[in-house]
């Protein structure tokens, strides 16, 4: 059944079956879940939620701040500033690069899982529960359903990219600002 509801002539969305907007609004429901989880976890550690991008980061281990830079769409000083801030509330601290003598490698520190492992380790723990009671061929499909929304909400974004560890300087207004690129509205 498609969404006749649909006006070509008005903004909204297009008319698709009734599966694939149930799908959509799931999306949004996730989405919208996510960044209120991403919001608390913040406020927890009194940090600005693009300095917790910073600490999905280094939760993989440490990072090079010219990587963390990259990833994040930073200059030298903004990712400068935001170690700062990451230090001063003692959730990461700073090495020195062993592969650049002038280089600096951010390392989480033990505080960081103290202080936000718990509300994603109850996320991480209900998940798990999913899984189990969906079997494991079940429970394969939603993770490749899952990694399908992934790829479309990354699509979106930037057609040309592969993954969402890279970064788009086309679309990050301090490096745009930098480079001098514009961006077609």
């Amino acid at each position: 059944m498609r969404n006749k509801a649909f006006n070509p002539n008005r903004p909204g969305p297009p008319a698709l079956p009734s599966e694939a907007l149930a799908l959509v609004a799931a999306c949004r429901a996730l989405y919208d879940a996510i960044d209120r989880l991403d919001a608390e976890a913040s406020a927890s550690v009194d940090l600005w939620r693009s300095d917790l991008r910073a600490l999905n980061l280094l939760e993989r281990g440490p990072v090079k701040a010219k990587q963390l830079a990259t990833a994040l769409g930073l200059t030298a000083g903004g990712v400068t500033a935001l170690i700062d801030r990451l230090e001063a509330r003692g959730l990461a601290r700073r090495e020195d690069d062993p592969d650049d003598r002038r280089g600096t490698v951010v390392a989480p520190t033990p505080r960081m899982f103290q202080s936000l492992g718990p509300l994603y380790r109850g996320v991480a723990e209900r998940i798990a529960a999913l899984a189990q009671r969906y079997g494991p061929s079940e429970a394969a499909r939603a993770t490749v359903h899952v990694r399908d929304v992934v790829e479309a909400y990354a699509a979106a974004l930037a057609p040309s990219r592969d993954t969402l560890d890279t970064v788009v300087p086309e679309r990050s207004p301090s490096l745009r600002r930098r480079r001098g690129v514009q961006l077609r509205r």
